[in-house]
């Protein structure tokens, strides 16, 4: 790992090759989502940037969340069903 001022952002960034990233790519996850800017170079030039695209407890399945839907018939998977439904979705492929 380097320390480098990238030229983006002007702020210093974590830098790290390609083998080390592969190495610590869990450890480099974590650094990006607590704010760290993280980047991942080859040949020591600059190709990826590690950074935080979601807000993970948002985006996280509530437990149960599920609960009311309704339960899948016993026949769920069965020649039949499948049948109608490439049926049902064919038709409405060829509608649009």
């Amino acid at each position: 790992m380097r320390m480098q001022e990238h030229c983006r952002t002007g702020v210093i960034a974590m830098q790290y090759n390609m083998l080390e990233a592969k190495k610590q790519l869990s450890k480099l996850v974590q650094a990006a989502l607590a704010g760290e800017d993280v980047v991942i170079a080859r040949n020591g030039i600059p190709v990826v940037r590690l950074e935080k695209k979601i807000n993970m407890p948002d985006a996280m399945r509530k437990p149960g969340e599920w609960a009311d839907l309704p339960k899948a018939g016993v026949d769920w998977d069965s020649p039949d069903t499948n049948l109608k439904m490439a049926d049902a979705l064919g038709a409405l492929r060829s509608a649009q």
